[in-house]
């Protein structure tokens, strides 16, 4: 297994390297501070859910670091602040490095990603209805 180091910014060095951020404008890469935490997120360009990224990104900003304190594995940070009900922690860059390639978003903060797969299309029909078809009048 080829596990993510300890060193952040190695980590760091790595993935960009790798996934080509700086050079490809399709990947996307942006710094956080979580808690008061460096952590930095990459994702394919136009795969990322830009509503669902931003929602994440300013919930996480909001965090205060007396919130992450005592925090030491990624696990525990997923498990209490990450809301999608796919999301798997890896130490395995190569298996990191493949969802991102497969359209799932990363942050290395302690590398989790989150695996709300884009390319199943942008929206989902309204409870109750069939996609492209109104209700009964009156109805909503």
């Amino acid at each position: 297994m080829n596990r993510i180091s300890s060193n952040y910014e190695e980590n760091v060095q790595w993935f960009n390297d790798v996934l080509g951020a700086g050079r490809s404008c399709d990947m996307v890469c942006r710094d956080l501070y979580v808690g008061g935490r460096r952590a930095r997120f990459w994702v394919i360009d136009g795969f990322g859910g830009d509503a669902i990224l931003e929602r994440m990104g300013a919930f996480w900003l909001s965090l205060q670091p007396e919130a992450v304190q005592g925090l030491t594995e990624m696990q525990q940070f997923a498990d209490r602040y990450v809301t999608f009900m796919e999301v798997n922690v890896s130490y395995d860059r190569d298996d990191i490095v493949t969802s991102v390639l497969m359209a799932k978003a990363c942050g290395d903060g302690g590398a989790v990603r989150r695996g709300a797969d884009r390319r199943q299309g942008v929206s989902q029909p309204q409870r109750g209805r069939a996609a492209g078809r109104q209700g009964p009048p009156g109805l909503s």
